[in-house]
């Protein structure tokens, strides 16, 4: 029984010398294929098809997964993604393997730019990888031939502020011209003596699109210095043509633009097939046909890319819908048009509940990589904190005196509007009365013209006599209940009121009582105001209030809407 626990021992060791051993053996094998990887690349990708990654140890995987991603690039063969490339990364920066660390860094680098990644801390990267080869004078013409035109695309497309932090030169506009210009004339210097013609070749078309926004003369001199495109490799020759129909449309000559597209579209038809999106080429070319007015070619280019979307499962539909239908309205289909617009707009919907769910977290490598560079400016922020200290303070001081005023203020300003409401009440009162007035005001003049009239005859002591006063007076009641009714009726009486005009069977006088109720005139004022006495001024009340209670369908509470029904209103009478 004591043996058996220096027995598990002995196969403890046993097994993991084994297990060094097999992975000393793979290390040896990656290094041979790490010789002839740049001369054969499609052989070393075939090669490292016998490994499987998971069966390496963590050193044995990092180089596996360097090789493979130079295998690639040397292939033409695109990347989705940097995780495999990540994983040598993460492994060499922390060791002195510094050739590999540069190579690492450096293909992740052209990763990044080829699938149009987004990393503000690659610049950094390459930056760093570019002294580590010259302090440590490494030998690699691959790495040397690579690095300018990878750091020139990195500042070109990597506009994040983080940038600034690693060189304190970088401005917007020197991100977009300058600097890179500089790395890409590095780079075609650099590969001309090393007789890397299609180094040369990527450096200059890299350059020419930094011409084309703002130099298109040089532009346009770089490209033509390519010769004869026949003469170039198929991937040079394409992305020559694709740099070519960018020129003509900055200088709006799309004829040209798309001839240049047409042949890319031949080139990837023999050469690129699966390397190039013939879907984005057809939609191009549609867009470019409907700038020069040319819809039936348009039509027919952007029914293509829909066919070649919907055969492909890589690209959304949505882009394409929307092309049709606009195309589609400029030959004058609008049913067309309205059917694909549709289709947009549901697909487009479902495009971005797709990108919702699809959501992925940062990947912990970048993490880390953030985690770095806040490392190397802490330094620099603890220079801030004084300052921040001190601004912090301020503003903490000047929101509390800020925060009293506006508080002051806004009591001043909500006595400011109940002062306002009072006064905007009594002037309503006052111009109500004033209305109520100029209701009488006609009537007597021929009160007294009438009595003056009938005083004279007032001597004979008739019955006519009696009869005719009665009738002026009868005449004068029914002009002041027209002009109560002119009152009831005016545009400003209704616009003031505009409740009224749901209680149909209320009449003109008693709409004026309502009214007057609401401005808190008492049956006292109300009687004095329009000649009544209290007791008929109490009974109309008690009128009008079963009336409106009567109206059924009424847009509102009339308990509340009205003050003739306030118990208030109610105690004052």
């Amino acid at each position: 029984m004591q043996k058996i626990p220096a027995i598990i021992i002995s196969c403890l060791l046993l097994s993991c010398s084994s297990f060094k051993g097999e992975q000393g053996k793979i290390y040896d094998k990656l290094q041979a294929w790490d010789k002839i990887l740049y001369e054969k690349p499609e052989e070393i990708l075939d090669s490292l098809a016998t490994l499987s990654s998971q069966d390496l140890s963590k050193k044995n995987r990092a180089y596996y997964s360097l090789l493979l991603t130079i295998a690639r690039n040397k292939a033409d063969i695109t990347e989705k993604d940097d995780s495999v490339i990540s994983v040598a990364v993460d492994w060499y920066k922390k060791r002195k393997d510094y050739r590999n660390t540069c190579r690492s860094i450096l293909y992740k680098g052209l990763l990044i730019n080829e699938v149009n990644l987004r990393d503000s801390y690659l610049c950094y990267d390459l930056k760093e990888a570019e002294r580590i080869f010259y302090k440590y004078n490494i030998q690699d013409n691959d790495f040397k031939s690579q690095i300018y035109t990878c750091l020139g695309k990195a500042y070109l497309f990597n506009t994040s502020s983080d940038i600034i932090l690693i060189d304190p030169r970088v401005k917007t506009v020197e991100r977009t011209v300058k600097i890179p210009e500089e790395y890409f004339i590095k780079s075609i210097n650099l590969n001309t003596k090393l007789n890397y013609h299609k180094e040369v070749q990527r450096a200059k078309l890299e350059l020419s699109e930094v011409y084309i926004q703002n130099k298109k003369e040089m532009a346009l001199a770089l490209l033509n210095s390519f010769g004869n495109p026949d003469t170039l490799a198929p991937n040079i020759k394409y992305d020559l043509f694709d740099i070519f129909q960018n020129y003509y449309s900055f200088q709006n000559e799309q004829n040209k633009s798309i001839e240049c597209l047409k042949k890319m579209l031949e080139i990837r038809d023999k050469t690129l097939s699966g390397k190039s999106n013939e879907v984005n080429l057809y939609s191009k070319i549609a867009s470019k046909y409907i700038i020069i007015n040319n819809p039936d070619s348009a039509l027919f280019y952007a029914k293509l890319a829909l066919k070649f979307t919907e055969d492909s499962t890589e690209n959304s539909l949505h882009p394409n819908y929307g092309l049709l239908a606009n195309t589609y309205s400029l030959v004058g289909d609008y049913k067309s048009a309205f059917e694909y617009n549709q289709k947009y707009i549901r697909s487009f919907l479902s495009y971005r509940a797709k990108m919702d769910k699809d959501k992925v977290t940062v990947p912990k490598s970048w993490i880390r990589k953030k985690a770095d560079m806040e490392a190397k400016v802490e330094r620099e922020n603890n220079r801030l904190w004084i300052t921040v200290f001190i601004l912090v303070l301020s503003c903490s001081l000047a929101t509390l005196f800020l925060r009293k005023k506006i508080k002051t203020a806004q009591f001043a300003r909500e006595d400011y509007k109940k002062k306002i409401e009072i006064l905007e009440d009594e002037l309503k009162r006052s111009n109500f009365i004033s209305q109520l007035r100029e209701t009488s005001v006609g009537a007597l003049p021929k009160l007294v013209d009438d009595i003056n009239k009938h005083a004279n005859r007032s001597r004979k002591f008739s019955s006519e006599l009696s009869d005719d006063m009665n009738d002026t007076l009868n005449n004068i009641r029914s002009l002041s209940k027209d002009n109560l009714s002119v009152l009831a009726h005016s545009d400003n009486f209704v616009s003031t009121n505009p409740n009224v005009k749901y209680l149909t069977t209320l009449s003109d006088m008693e709409i004026i009582v309502l009214i007057l109720f609401d401005l808190k005139f008492s049956s006292k004022e109300i009687s004095e105001l329009l000649s009544n006495s209290q007791s008929s001024v109490r009974s109309m009340k008690a009128r009008i209030k079963g009336k409106i209670l009567a109206i059924e369908g009424l847009p509102y509470d009339p308990k509340i809407t009205f003050s003739i029904f306030s118990k208030d209103h109610n105690h004052r009478d």
